[in-house]
């Protein structure tokens, strides 16, 4: 409770410090391209804005110096943002959607989607207590069933339960693809053993390049999201580039003119944790490399960043690089 108390503060206190921040072009003189792609990151365009940046870069109308850097880090600031608050409400509106459907349809899949829905929104004994019912009817099939062992030891996991959790996870993976990968994921998701969590994703993602190729692209973010968890920032964001969000991996037909789709939840917030690592690489330099307003600036979104990615020990050494910078 301390903790999350103390990240709400640090990320307010950060916002309203980048709110009162002055636009860039107000203070330094900025090639044409820059100050275009910020016009377009202002509206939203933000991979439009990346392409002028990079491809001014590659034809040497610009140098990659702090203002180029800076201004890439804060388009990619921005874009991640904007996923990361889809994300949240993501997960509220499944919750609530689960939530209304179970009362129409009793089934064990919309149980485990409700459960892992509960999960991602904190409430993890209501999590526990769900996917419990529904590993006890084993009515799913076997991607289904292990998915849930799975979310269950997470669950386990968050109310302190970790021995419980582990022996769990033993069983969550005998032969599912999609359950290895997601336990890679939850490895490094609850930092308890990135480096596994790695392997695990992985191997996991190169079988499913030819065995479940209509899903290959939720293996991928799985899998950058362990090199996001062990630092490896370059490469996580290299692994999501044209990846489609819109996936689901589970699809079920109560009729013939009526379907449901199940997806997962947790890709968004991924997808948006490895746009900050992104944006982290590319403002940290300025923060370590030079001094002024603009290192300041960049300080503030960096630390904003760290404490977005859970990393608050990070998040409170670049508030104070940011305020003796300034």
């Amino acid at each position: 409770m301390v903790k999350n108390y103390v990240k709400k503060r640090l990320v307010l206190l950060l916002a309203f410090i980048l709110f009162l921040m002055v636009p860039l072009n107000e203070l330094f003189p900025i090639p044409r391209e820059i100050e275009y792609a910020l016009k377009l990151n202002r509206i939203n365009h933000y991979d439009e804005a990346l392409n002028i940046i990079y491809k001014a870069l590659e034809e040497d109308k610009i140098k990659p110096d702090i203002t180029s850097a800076y201004t890439i880090g804060r388009i990619l600031y921005r874009k991640a943002y904007l996923y990361r608050e889809m994300a949240d409400v993501c997960i509220k509106t499944n919750l609530g959607y689960y939530l209304q459907l179970q009362k129409r349809e009793k089934i064990d899949i919309i149980k485990l989607f409700l459960g892992i829905s509960h999960f991602y929104n904190g409430q993890y004994i209501e999590a526990a207590g769900i996917l419990n019912q529904v590993i006890r009817n084993k009515k799913l099939d076997r991607d289904q069933l292990e998915l849930a062992y799975v979310y269950l030891g997470a669950s386990y996991y968050r109310n302190g339960e970790k021995s419980k959790a582990q022996d769990l996870w033993k069983r969550s993976v005998v032969e599912s693809l999609l359950a290895k990968s997601t336990l890679g994921y939850i490895y490094a998701y609850l930092m308890v053993n990135p480096s596994i969590g790695e392997a695990m994703a992985k191997e996991a993602m190169n079988l499913a390049k030819t065995k479940m190729v209509s899903k290959y692209d939720i293996f991928r973010i799985n899998h950058a999201y362990t090199l996001l968890a062990l630092g490896n920032f370059s490469d996580a964001y290299e692994e999501i580039k044209g990846v489609d969000l819109n996936i689901p991996i589970f699809v079920y037909k109560p009729s013939p003119k009526k379907e449901i789709k199940f997806y997962d939840i947790s890709i968004i917030d991924s997808y948006s944790k490895i746009i900050f690592g992104e944006s982290i690489k590319n403002l940290e330099p300025i923060v370590t490399a030079s001094s002024g307003e603009l290192a300041s600036f960049a300080a503030y979104y960096v630390a904003q960043m760290y404490v977005y990615l859970g990393d608050l020990n990070n998040g409170m050494k670049y508030v104070q690089k940011a305020q003796r910078l300034a």
